[in-house]
């Protein structure tokens, strides 16, 4: 009835109040801060998809952990949240479990728009995953290409030089990859759990800690322990 209705929308503006802040909360760094939003939302509505989809990038950026990011994706998606070729952070972790095909599928079947930069990024890491390292050079930079040519522009560009730093570095050109790395950690700007992401990655590159092509087959480090920046 419009009456509950009416009575539930406190409840989702508080959620949906706390779900922000856990991804403002995150963004600069508070990860333990944006837990514990995300855990006081999910006390209020736990059937709410938002809380997961925050929850899966959290998983990825700060843990690392491909597993749980999925899980925690799919489970948003079961309750209602949208897929779009902007999930780079489950296409990752789904890459990194050796399910490429699954992200092809999807990329190849859903409705998205076909100029998104972030749709040639996702193609890309599958192609790297393959060992078809052109092809995933020829993405990422139709990715970067698509970015600059865009209106708009958003963070992005931080994941799309991630991105062709890391086959940039599968095809030997080291000295490439840690210039598009550099470069996202400073357009990154006060983005403090990207930045910590990324000077992970640029640190096993640093210390031949990343096998080109392999490991998690997108250059991410197996191990994802402490880099802090100096």
């Amino acid at each position: 009835s419009s009456g509950n209705s009416n009575c539930r929308w406190p409840g989702i503006l508080i959620v949906a109040h706390h779900c922000l802040k856990a991804v403002l909360r995150a963004a600069l760094g508070d990860v333990d801060g944006a837990r514990r939003d995300l855990k006081t939302a999910e006390h209020i509505d736990p059937k709410e998809a938002g809380i997961h989809a925050v929850y899966g990038g959290m998983f990825w950026l700060s843990d690392g952990n491909a597993a749980e990011t999925v899980a925690a994706c799919e489970m948003a998606h079961d309750l209602g949240f949208p897929k779009s070729p902007r999930d780079l952070d489950r296409f990752e972790a789904l890459v990194s479990l050796g399910r490429d095909e699954d992200v092809m599928g999807e990329l190849k079947h859903g409705i998205f728009d076909p100029t998104d930069p972030e749709l040639f990024a996702a193609r890309s890491m599958c192609y790297q995953r393959r060992g078809e390292l052109s092809m995933a050079f020829s993405e990422a930079n139709q990715a970067i290409s698509l970015w600059e040519g865009a209106p708009q522009k958003a963070y992005t560009e931080t994941r799309l030089y991630v991105r062709r730093g890391e086959v940039r570095w599968a095809m030997g050109d080291r000295l490439g990859a840690v210039t598009d790395l550099e470069h996202a950690i400073n357009v990154a700007g006060e983005l403090a759990l990207w930045r910590k992401n990324i000077l992970v990655r640029l640190d096993a590159m640093r210390a031949d800690r990343v096998t080109p092509g392999l490991g998690w087959g997108i250059g991410y480090p197996v191990s994802s322990a402490g880099s802090t920046e100096t």
